[in-house]
C-alpha cells in the first residue's frame, strides 16, 4: 500500500466517522487552547504589570512608614508599621536633602468622596490625595489640558485642585472644566487642570482621583494622624545607592533615631515592587502550566475513548 492509498484510506474513515473526527478535533483543540490561553493571559498580566511599574520610573524611591505589603496567599511577612511620617518631618527632609534629586511628598486624604458641577455628580468613590509641585511626575501622571500645583500653591490651604480624566467626563463631558467650581464634599474647590487618562493598574484609579495642595488635604484629611509618603527622584540611576544613603542619613536624623537602633521608617525602590509581584508570578505561571498539562492529559484519555 502506498502513499497515496493511506490518504485515501484515511480521507474514507474520516468521511465515514463524522462525529468521532469531530470530537477528536474538539478534544486536541481545547487541550491546546486551555496551555496557550493559560500562558498568554499571564504574558499579558506581566506586560501590563511592567507598563504600570515602568511610568512610575525606575529612577525613585519611597520613604513610608512601612513597607510595600504585598502577600500573594500566605506567602510573605506582614510589614511592620512604624509611627506615622508626618507633614513636618516629610517637609524637613524635602529642605535639607542635600543630593541630586527631587523629592515629592504625597498624603492620602479620603477615598468615599462624592464630586458635584451642577445637576451632575459621580459616585462616592472619588479619592483625594494631597500633592506638591513635583507630586504628578512621581506617579508618572501628565496633565491633558491646564496646569499643575506650583511650588508656592503646596504649602497653602488654598481651594484649588487637579481632576482626573474621569471625573472631568462624567461632570462636564465635552465642555472644558478650567477655572470651575466644583464641589467636592463640602469643600468647594476651582480647578486648574485635568490628569491624562491612565485607567487603574494597583490602588485607586488616577482617572478617580483629586489632587489638591499639601495643606488643603490635611485641612480636609478624615485620618487625624496621616502619614505621609516620600518619593526621591534620582536624576542618574547610578547615583541611587549614594542618595538613599543620603536621604537615610538625613531622615535618622530628623526622626531622632539613635545611633545603633534600626529605621523608623522603610525605604523601597520603585522596582522592587514589580520585582516582588514578578517572584510571585512565577509560581502563578507554573501553576498554570501544570494546569494546562492536567487539561492536555485529560484530552488525550478522551481521545483515546473515541478512538
Amino acid at each position: 500500500m502506498n502513499y497515496s492509498e493511506n490518504v485515501k484510506l484515511a480521507m474514507q474513515s474520516i468521511r465515514s466517522n463524522r462525529l468521532r473526527t469531530m470530537l477528536t478535533a474538539l478534544i486536541i483543540a481545547i487541550g491546546l487552547m486551555a496551555l496557550v490561553g493559560i500562558l498568554t493571559t499571564l504574558d499579558a498580566v506581566k506586560k501590563s504589570m511592567t507598563d504600570a511599574f515602568s511610568s512610575m520610573g525606575a529612577n525613585s524611591f519611597n520613604i513610608r512608614n512601612r513597607g510595600t505589603g504585598i502577600r500573594m496567599g500566605n506567602s510573605g511577612t506582614r510589614p511592620k508599621p512604624f509611627r506615622a511620617i508626618k507633614f513636618e518631618d516629610a517637609k524637613l527632609l524635602k529642605e535639607r536633602l542635600d543630593a541630586p534629586a527631587k523629592v515629592a511628598i504625597s498624603v492620602f486624604a479620603t477615598g468615599g468622596s462624592t464630586v458635584k458641577f451642577g445637576e451632575e455628580k459621580t459616585n462616592p468613590n472619588v479619592s483625594v490625595q494631597g500633592i506638591d509641585e513635583n507630586g504628578l511626575s512621581s506617579q508618572g501622571l501628565t496633565l491633558s489640558m491646564g496646569r499643575n500645583i506650583n511650588a508656592d500653591e503646596t504649602f497653602t490651604g488654598n481651594n484649588l485642585c487637579i481632576i482626573g480624566d474621569e471625573i472631568k467626563t462624567k461632570l462636564f463631558k465635552d465642555a472644558s472644566p478650567l477655572d470651575k467650581v466644583i464641589k467636592v464634599g463640602n469643600q468647594r474647590m476651582k480647578v486648574i487642570g485635568v490628569i491624562a487618562s491612565k485607567g487603574s493598574s494597583m490602588g485607586p484609579s488616577t482617572d478617580r482621583t483629586i489632587f489638591v495642595s499639601l495643606l488643603k488635604a490635611k485641612l480636609i484629611n478624615t485620618n487625624t494622624n496621616p502619614s505621609y509618603t516620600i518619593t526621591v527622584m534620582v536624576n542618574n540611576n547610578d547615583q541611587m545607592d549614594n542618595v538613599i544613603g543620603e536621604a537615610t542619613a538625613t531622615f535618622r536624623n530628623i526622626r531622632k533615631v539613635k545611633i545603633g537602633e534600626p529605621n523608623n521608617f522603610e525605604i523601597t525602590k520603585s522596582d522592587a515592587v514589580a520585582q516582588t509581584l514578578f517572584e510571585n508570578l512565577a509560581f502563578v505561571m507554573i501553576g498554570g502550566i501544570a494546569i494546562g498539562v492536567i487539561t492536555l492529559i485529560g484530552a488525550s484519555i478522551g481521545l483515546m475513548n473515541i478512538m
